[in-house]
């Protein structure tokens, strides 16, 4: 639980640095229209008064016939709602033994959505639990402190999954055994970030993969291999923006600002059924009171890349808001964000679905893929 606080701790610190002048990323006019997000669904999560979510509730899985999984760090455990948001039961418990969670992080149905798999950084575990009936059926070792993305994609039989903050760009996992195969190599610069920026994405495709990397300005165009063979540069309108000289900026702000950072957090990048590619981001400010630092005023961004990647519509802002941050997963072409707000009644849970359009997006032209930068390899 320490490894997780001091991850929430650091990741809530962004602070409002520009870069304005860095050569890697495009900056557009902030009147530049992105795409709209439109809420088409509000489901109230009516959590049980002896088991409060907490703002570690980050990660969670959604069944085909609309059940939803939230992963709670601090609780330990996994809820279980249904469709309507009421609560069903729990799965898991704290501890270090089979079938027990340390640090619950990302979550993941398994085909036909019978198994839920639940990964657990400190442990080194994937944890594979019956969705509906919670009785553990097996554990698979991960390489230790591999921090698996939120966003799995499938390849026949296989999971794939990103991994941030590592050498292997990804793990795949052929979910009827018993071992993750390391895969592909990260950028060296998304290596020395770390999991403070974000988390790294990864889709496969027919040709490899397309990856969103921390603090990378784009998408990585990977072969088979998962190694990088291609690049993508996406502008800055409206967030802050992932220049690539980050990590300078960071020391000369934190020389200043003790603990701050720079830049949005990568959260994702998903595919439509159109083959347009969804990156999400966020930021978030800061706000400090005595010794204590807080994370306040999230904000999610999308933008989208056509199919072809020679062109972008960027940083249209999600019409939310939420005192916790949480993945965002996508379930057919609607976009899924748990949010968390507490009120002078109480707090208040809401699982949201979006759609995204670029009905009257300016759209701007990419370069489209070009060689990955010399300077993150």
């Amino acid at each position: 639980m320490r490894w997780l606080a001091s991850l929430a701790a650091v990741s809530l610190l962004l602070a409002g640095c520009g870069a304005h002048d860095d050569p890697t990323q495009r900056h557009l006019p902030p009147s530049t229209r992105g795409p709209t997000v439109t809420v088409v669904d509000s489901i109230t999560i009516a959590e049980p008064d002896s088991l409060p979510l907490g703002e570690y509730a980050s990660y969670i899985a959604r069944s085909g016939r609309g059940d939803l999984f939230v992963a709670d760090a601090g609780l330990r455990k996994v809820l279980h709602f249904d469709a309507g948001g009421r609560f069903r039961g729990v799965l898991g418990r704290a501890g270090d033994g089979p079938g027990e969670l340390r640090t619950p992080a990302s979550i993941g149905l398994l085909p036909g959505d019978s198994l839920l798999a639940v990964t657990d950084v400190n442990r080194a575990r994937i944890v594979v639990f019956g969705a509906d009936d919670a009785v553990l059926r097996r554990e698979i070792g991960t390489p230790p402190m591999q921090f698996v993305s939120q966003e799995w994609s499938r390849r026949d039989d296989t999971v794939v999954f990103g991994f941030t903050a590592a050498r292997a760009a990804l793990g795949k996992w052929a979910w009827h055994g018993d071992s993750i195969v390391p895969s592909g190599r990260t950028p060296r610069r998304a290596q020395l970030a770390g999991i403070a920026y974000g988390e790294s994405s990864i889709v496969a495709t027919d040709s490899g993969y397309v990856a969103l990397f921390p603090t990378e300005p784009g998408l990585f165009v990977l072969n088979r291999d998962a190694v990088p063979t291609g690049f993508v540069r996406i502008p800055v309108a409206r967030r802050r923006g992932e220049p690539g000289d980050l990590m300078d900026k960071r020391k000369k702000l934190a020389a200043k600002q003790p603990g701050a950072l720079a830049g949005s957090m990568a959260l994702g990048v998903q595919r439509l059924a159109s083959g347009e590619w969804l990156v999400i981001s966020g930021d978030v400010d800061v706000s400090r009171s005595g010794e204590q630092t807080r994370g306040v005023n999230m904000r999610y961004y999308v933008s989208v890349v056509s199919a072809n990647m020679q062109k972008v519509c960027v940083d249209g802002k999600f019409p939310l808001t939420t005192d916790v941050l949480s993945r965002p997963i996508l379930s057919a072409d609607t976009v899924l964000l748990l949010t968390r707000n507490v009120e002078s009644a109480g707090t208040r849970n809401r699982l949201l679905s979006m759609v995204v359009s670029t009905a009257g997006c300016d759209w701007q032209p990419t370069g489209g893929v070009e060689p990955p930068p010399r300077d993150s390899l």
